[in-house]
């Protein structure tokens, strides 16, 4: 058998593999069945021996992140087709809704730049009529149109942030924007960015001769305590303190940004009179996640920002990025784990990240018992909140948690992080 005769052989293998995969698929766009169609005629055409290009099919997209991937013939994986939904299309009122909502950014602002975007929402740089710039927070139109309780859970979000307005750590927002699943919050602009890219591109390394660390960090750290403290205090839980919800804002004297705490899409009110505290919990990033909440039965308190606040300081201190692994560390209470610390941060850390929030400390206990942040804090002329911190709840897991993680039995360990890989 000649090398020709075994090569038509095996595109005739290929296009009888190629028709029985292209037949199972229903669900294609009109764009997509096009470039199969070509590829089918390609294919018989190259049967006779003359290749043929096919379309790029790049061009041909099925989901906005799923495209389709062509290799040439002699990869057994030469045609890869995700089975993927149909199209979603506008009705009548959406499409009614969507230039509404157009025509109205286009009144208000003279320009619009994108910043970022996630699966969830896009930031853009806006400028009004009286020239103030400000930062504009577009949410995905696709998600809140698929589930409408994500609508109410946007507006709860806006009354939060709404109520935290004035103080000096927390974003302000300024307005809300809605015509049915279009919404968008227009907030104070912070060209500064995120504390995420200012650890990405600054490395706070400690003192070399007192090995305390750097100044910023301590700078920072009053900056979270004091904007948690307050939100704390009139019962308000983030429940996703995380680098990339911090905003960084420029200090009055001192080349030290300020630090302002944003993103309120999960926060809740927690308390006897709240009616948000049994709805269902939104897991935050699991790097950054409380134990606690892995729970079924877990009762909300501040002491889970503590926690997540905790994972962002040992971030600074150490320049260890979270992870997974990070954080079954903490959970395990691994040897040697804070011993790059200072002693200054030493013993705050390890209270913070206790596996029981029962026995974390508050934010407004680690302002008032810590020299260092109790000194740099009335530096920068903060007040706390009349009021203490009430004391935590009786929660139903407090039985079930014990005081040290070293208390854990191996199949208990190994049980929570099951819990965490089957949520995460």
């Amino acid at each position: 058998m000649t090398d020709n005769s075994i090569s038509v052989n095996r595109r005739k293998k290929d296009s009888r593999k190629v028709k029985t995969t292209l037949n199972s698929f229903e669900d294609f766009s009109p764009e997509s069945l096009e470039f199969l169609n070509c590829y089918k005629r390609n294919r018989a055409r190259s049967l006779s021996g003359k290749k043929q290009p096919l379309p790029n099919p790049e061009a041909f997209m099925l989901t906005e992140k799923k495209r389709l991937k062509y290799d040439y013939p002699g990869n057994d994986n030469y045609l890869k087709v995700p089975n993927t939904p149909m199209k979603r299309y506008q009705s009548d009122e959406e499409r009614t809704q969507q230039e509404r909502y157009n025509a109205e950014i286009a009144d208000r602002f003279t320009s619009k730049i994108s910043l970022t975007e996630t699966k969830n929402s896009t930031i853009f740089r806006v400028t009004d009529d009286k020239n103030q710039t400000c930062a504009l927070k577009e949410l995905n139109p696709l998600l809140l149109s698929k589930k409408k309780i994500l609508q109410k859970s946007t507006i709860l979000e806006y009354s939060h942030a709404k109520s935290l307005q004035g103080h000096p750590n927390i974003l302000r927002y300024d307005s809300f924007i809605q015509f049915g699943p279009y919404i968008s919050f227009l907030m104070e602009y912070l060209p500064g960015g995120t504390l995420e890219m200012y650890l990405r591109n600054n490395r706070l390394f400690p003192d070399p001769l007192s090995g305390v660390e750097n100044e910023i960090l301590w700078y920072f750290f009053v900056d979270l305590l004091n904007g948690l403290c307050y939100m704390h205090y009139i019962n308000m839980v983030h429940l996703d303190i995380k680098p990339s919800n911090i905003l960084l804002a420029p200090r009055q004297g001192k080349d030290i940004p300020t630090l302002k705490i944003g993103d309120f899409g999960l926060s809740r009110i927690i308390g006897n009179d709240s009616k948000e505290e049994n709805i269902n919990i939104k897991k935050g990033d699991g790097k950054y996640l409380a134990p606690e909440l892995l729970q079924p039965s877990a009762l909300i308190t501040p002491y889970a920002d503590i926690f997540s606040l905790g994972i962002c300081i040992y971030e600074m201190a150490t320049h260890v990025e979270p992870s997974n692994i990070l954080w079954q560390n903490i959970i395990s209470n691994s040897p040697g784990l804070f011993d790059s610390l200072s002693s200054d941060l030493r013993p705050l850390l390890i209270r913070m990240l206790s596996i029981d929030p029962h026995l974390r400390i508050s934010a407004r206990d680690c302002l008032e018992t810590n020299e260092r942040l109790h000194s740099l804090f009335h530096t920068l002329h903060y007040t706390l909140p009349n009021q203490l911190l009430p004391p935590s709840p009786t929660s139903p897991i407090e039985s079930s948690i014990p005081e040290r993680s070293s208390d854990l039995h191996v199949g208990e360990k190994s049980s929570l992080m099951g819990v965490r890989k089957k949520l995460f």
